[in-house]
Formats: structure tokens, sequence, C-alpha cells
């Protein structure tokens, strides 16, 4: 037979403009969706071709896995050649080829990557055999045989048990003799891994699906939500960033902590453009809003140039009082080393110069039988040389599911008599105008709970809630108790 016999006449479908639509994508969609519903063998794989660094074009087969305005998405492991190459110069051509209905279609342009977030959620949807392929196969790379790939793959999440039939034994590395017909089963146990949530300040993290255990390559979802007047700012561990909420594959025993602030997410005013003379020095201020914030970072990377250059923040305090802010010996790093001296500047706030008040508190015992009674201690410090009076009304409310124990016990060295905490009630006041002598004072009050589980107690921070005093209010204090 002459190869060059065979032909076919193409004669199932025209193309016209009148019958074609203005938006290629939009004609590319009916046509691909035509494709599908014709019941096309594999209407979603399509030609890659790429141009390496040699000029020498390569072409390979690729699923699609979705298309819009940006253009067409497919995956590929970026160390493959079509990535490499892709690397060295992005320009590729797509050609999808549906024999049955006679039709070809074309697309070349830039191509571009997709975000982290959607490759890792590609990966996580991909059944579990197909993510420890691609885990173990280095694409375009030569390995030294099937036995290596097996082994990289059952390495990913598997771990080899045993031998069973005509083999026995738990080395993975035995030499048989073959004297017959011999049935050989080499037994995989997937690996199991265990999470870890931490979280540090008032907030909560649930995980889905909630498990003792899971089998290495499941997919899980952190969700931080954080108590009220509170901001969640990252996460830290294993696991790191600020994406809420957070999916990831879980390959190993993890440990991951939740950060909870009661400082807003910082806005970064751009630096505005500027235009200067060769060896010209530029002087600039850098002004970074983070409304209740407690920080100002200079990140690394930055320049000093010649001279100097200077950070300006504008800062507020709503509370009375004298502030001392430190930079130490050696916190700025520099390729010229590091600063020798410390840098000390004092900010006085209000008249009277007074030291705001702390509040800490404890449950003791910290762990409770169901209807037991714990012991909440208050304590408010004063550091002031005089003493401190309160202003409003302070509150102190119970978490859901404590109350008040049928005998208050309302003791301390702060004024009993201003002390209010009925049985079986959810709030501790100390009232206005009750004083905080100097070096502060205790209130403890006994507590219970009917129902087990895990209890925050939170005292806030802030204008109007809180300790409110004439020396201005409380930071923030939690403490935990558990009843079971």
């Amino acid at each position: 037979m002459n190869i060059a016999d065979i032909r076919k006449s193409y004669e199932k479908a025209e193309l016209s403009e009148a019958h074609s639509q203005a938006d290629p994508l939009m004609q590319f969609d009916h046509w691909l969706k035509e494709a599908i519903a014709s019941e096309v063998p594999e209407p979603n794989a399509m030609t890659v071709a790429t141009v390496g660094p040699d000029l020498r074009p390569s072409t390979r087969v690729v699923l699609i896995k979705g298309y819009d305005e940006r253009g067409i998405v497919w995956y590929t492991n970026y160390e493959s050649q079509k990535g490499q190459e892709l690397a060295g110069n992005p320009y590729a051509a797509l050609q999808f080829h549906w024999v049955e209905l006679e039709r070809v279609v074309r697309i070349e342009g830039l191509v571009e990557k997709v975000s982290d977030a959607d490759s890792d959620a590609y990966y996580a949807s991909r059944p579990l055999d197909s993510r420890i392929g691609a885990w173990a196969s280095p694409q375009s790379q030569v390995i030294p045989g099937r036995a290596w790939l097996v082994a990289e793959a059952a390495n990913a999440c598997w771990t080899f048990t045993r031998w069973e039939g005509d083999l026995s034994g738990t080395n993975p590395v035995e030499l048989l003799t073959v004297t017959r017909d011999m049935d050989v089963t080499a037994v995989f146990t997937q690996e199991r891994h265990t999470l870890t949530v931490n979280k540090t300040g008032p907030g909560q993290v649930a995980v889905t699906p909630q498990m003792a255990e899971y089998y290495c390559g499941d997919s899980i979802t952190l969700t931080a939500t954080p108590s009220p007047n509170f901001f969640f700012t990252g996460w830290s561990g294993d696991l790191t960033g600020a994406e809420n909420p957070l999916t990831f594959t879980i390959e190993q025993d993890t440990v991951v902590t939740a950060t909870f602030s009661n400082n807003p997410p910082p806005i970064v005013e751009p630096i505005p453009d500027k235009t200067i003379k060769l060896n010209e020095l530029l002087t600039f201020t850098v002004r970074a809003s983070d409304p209740g914030g407690t920080t100002v970072t200079l990140q690394s990377g930055a320049t000093i140039p010649a001279g100097s250059c200077t950070l300006a923040v504008d800062v507020v305090s709503t509370v009375a009082g004298s502030y001392v802010n430190v930079i130490a010996a050696g916190q700025m790093q520099t390729s010229a080393g590091n600063n020798q001296n410390p840098a000390t500047a004092t900010l006085a706030v209000g008249t009277n110069a007074l030291v705001p008040p702390t509040v800490s508190k404890v449950f003791s015992p910290g762990t409770i039988a169901v209807d037991g009674v714990s012991t909440l201690t208050i304590t408010l410090g004063n550091a002031n040389t005089s003493a401190l009076a309160l202003n409003a009304d302070f509150t102190d409310t119970l978490p859901t599911g404590v109350t008040v124990a049928t005998t208050p016990g309302i003791g301390g060295t702060c004024t009993t008599g201003d002390i209010t905490a009925t049985a079986g009630g959810s709030t501790i006041t100390y009232v206005n105008s009750a004083i905080i002598p100097v070096g502060g004072c205790t209130i403890t009050v006994n507590v219970t709970s009917s129902t087990g589980g895990s209890y925050t107690n939170i005292i806030p921070s802030g204008v109007g809630i809180g300790l409110q005093t004439d020396g201005g209010y409380n930071p923030v204090s939690y403490t935990h108790l558990r009843a079971h």
C-alpha cells in the first residue's frame, strides 16, 4: 500500500464568517461543547508545541483543565521539558484535532503561570494515585527503571510492610530463587499522619474534616475565626502565610499555629514616583498606616541611601502615661553591619503621665469536673505611685457555659464592697469609682460549669471596653477553664 494514497475528503462542515462568533473564545467554547456532546474521544486533549533554547520545537499531548477570558488552562511540572522551554520562551501553540467532526482548532499566544492557590487546588483535586505518580515521577527525565519508580511512589505515602505468598518476611530486598510457578505479593500500608493546631490569642480554628489521624495525601481545610475585636494575622509552624481558609495536602505529621491579634492588618501607602538627577541624594518618607498596630517595619532588601533616610509614622495614644520606645543594639541589620548602640525615645501622654493599669487572670484549678467549683482570680495591676480610680464599671463577662457558683465566695484584696457577682450569673463587676491601690489588688470569685468543655475567659482592651481608669485602659487578658 502506498501511504501517499491515504486521504480523506473533509465535507462535514464549512467555516463562514456569518456563522462564526466575533469573540474567538466564544467560538472555541461552542466547538468544544459540540465535541463533548458528540462524544468525541478525549475532546479535552490538545497538542502543545514549545520551542527550546536550541530553537528546536517539541510537542506533546496534554488535557485542557479550564478556559475563561484569560485563556486556556493546563498544568505541568515546572521542571518538565515543556516547563523549562516555556521558562525560556513563554510562547506556545495549541492544537485540538476532533477527527470525527473533521475540525482542527489552533491557538497561539503567551503562556503565563496560574496562581499558587490555583495550582494547589488542582493538585488537591487529583485522585491520590495520580498525586503520588506526579510526586514520584520526574517529568522528562531518565529514570533507572520501573522498580525505581515503584519505590519512589511507595515512598510518597506508602510504607512497605511485608511479603506474602511464596515469599515471606519484612525485608524490602529479598533474594528469590524461582524453581516453579510462584506467586509473590508485596504489601504496602498507606501512611497516617497527625495534625496539631495551636493558636495564639483569642479565636478559634475549624478543621475540616476533623480526625484523629489522616491518610497521607488527604486534603484538609483550616478556617480561622477571631474573637470579637480581634483579627487573624497568619499561620506559622509547618504552614505559613495568611490565606484563610487554608487548604493543604497532609504528607507528614503537621503542626500549625494560628495567630490572633487585636491589631488590624496594616495598610501600606504606595511610595510616589520620583525623578532625580544622576548622583543626586534622594530623601523620602515612608508612611505605613496600621491603625492600632504596634510595629513599624523596613523590609529586608530595602536600601539606606548615602547620608540617611527617614521613616515617619504617625502614632496615637488614648491612654495617659509615659512610654519608652526602644530600638535595641543590633536590631537593624545591614550589609555593612548592625547598629552598635540602642536608640530610645520617650512619649508622655497627658499631664499626669499615669501608667495604664494591667489585668491578669487565672482559674484555680484550671480543670474541674462538671458542676465542680474553680476560683477565678482577677489581678488588677497599678504601677503608679498613687491609686487609680475606675471611671466606668469594670465587668468581666464569663464565657457561655460558665456561671458564678452557688456560693460566690467574693474576696481578694480589692474593695470587696465594690465587687458584684450574683450566684448563677455570668458577670463579675468592679463598680465605677472603685480604687486600684498602689501595687494593685485582686478579685476572687467562685465559678462553675454544668456542661463539659473548654472555656476561654477574655477581658478585652480598648476605649469603652475592659478596665477603664483615669490612667487609661488595660491590655487584653484571657485564661482557660476545662470542665469534664
